[in-house]
């Protein structure tokens, strides 16, 4: 489903940034190109990239924890007909071991049942990273290439 953007909060490269819809619980993420987040694989470790929204090869229909309130949660992106298993969940890259900084890239991977650090998002309006020590990373386009296929990343939020 195509949505338009809600509340921004501003990254280092506020024109790549990807943004979310606000009422949404499923949702595609884009970038002002017309590109959306997406992945080709359930693996653990598959790099979550961008491609056309149109395509129709990738997975991009992601499932939001409830947005307000200051929720976070993980965001998960289903490969069965349907909507069903595997299901798989964005995740930062060696992001519980304290290893993220700007730059970090992003990757599918299990679902945890606790609140691991490493897939805790908050919709803000962007994807914003919430784990303790590593608040102000949000998602953003790996060197704001709006290439199809440029994995996604974390950058710094500088807040105005």
């Amino acid at each position: 489903m195509d949505f338009e953007p809600s509340r921004q909060v501003s990254c280092s490269k506020s024109l790549q940034q990807l943004k979310l819809a606000a009422l949404f619980t499923n949702a595609k993420f884009t970038t002002t190109a017309s590109l959306c987040m997406a992945a080709n694989s359930s693996d653990n470790g598959a790099p979550v990239f961008i491609t056309s929204c149109s395509d129709t090869t990738s997975q991009k229909v992601w499932t939001l924890p409830q947005i307000g309130h200051g929720n976070s949660g993980r965001y998960a992106l289903a490969f069965g007909p349907g909507g069903t298993a595997p299901i798989k969940c964005l995740d930062v890259t060696d992001g519980q071991d304290g290893q993220a900084a700007p730059g970090t890239k992003l990757q599918l991977w299990d679902c945890t049942t606790d609140h691991d650090i490493s897939q805790g998002f908050l919709p803000t309006g962007v994807i914003a990273w919430q784990a303790s020590g590593f608040n102000g990373l949000c998602v953003d386009l790996t060197d704001g290439i709006k290439n199809k296929g440029n994995q996604v990343g974390l950058s710094q939020i500088a807040r105005s």
